[in-house]
């Protein structure tokens, strides 16, 4: 065996040792652990049920949840509002029945954003709902896919109006 690769061995099995010591470590005097699931995951199905997909795309579809999540990426404070926003759908499908939002049915989740809608101003839950509601309007109808089931065309800016040297014309009704 090569010196190189057995000291590339030891040095793979120590590291192993050490994570696994760590973990017990913190166990023993009471840390909570880092859990391996993303505590996002409830994020996106919460995204699609404020904002479904119907004649236009859903926010998931125009990545409204990529966008807001991107852009708390430098904000502890707004980061910890949406995991705990997420821990707390998680914890009211499990009330619900569910093994956790994403499990939800369409009515499952939307009876649980609705109670997310009625949480009591100043409450970490009210700041979660306001904030990503908010945001998520804000992308989304930014964006001129939405628009479709508005039946908008968007803006009369670049185009402008084109009959502008052109008094307007009244229409009288008969």
């Amino acid at each position: 065996m090569v010196p190189g690769r057995r000291n590339f061995l030891a040095g793979s099995l120590l590291l192993a040792l050490g994570t696994r010591v760590r973990e017990l470590y913190a166990a023993v005097i009471g840390m909570p652990q880092v859990s391996a699931v993303d505590p996002f995951r409830a994020f996106a199905p919460y995204m699609d049920t404020l904002i479904p997909r119907d004649e236009s795309p859903g926010a998931t579809d125009l990545g409204v949840d990529q966008e807001i999540l991107s852009r708390i990426r430098n904000s502890d404070y707004r980061k910890g509002i949406i995991q705990q926003g997420c821990r707390w759908l998680d914890e009211a499908a499990r009330k619900r029945g569910a093994t956790d939002f994403t499990a939800l049915g369409p009515d499952g989740r939307e009876a649980v954003v609705g109670k997310a809608a009625e949480a009591a101003p100043g409450t970490p839950l009210h700041e979660f709902f306001r904030y990503t509601r908010d945001q998520a309007v804000r992308i989304y109808y930014a964006n001129p896919e939405s628009w479709i089931s508005l039946n908008y065309r968007g803006p009369p800016q670049p185009l402008g109006f084109t009959d502008y040297t052109q008094p307007p014309t009244l229409k009288r009704s008969r």
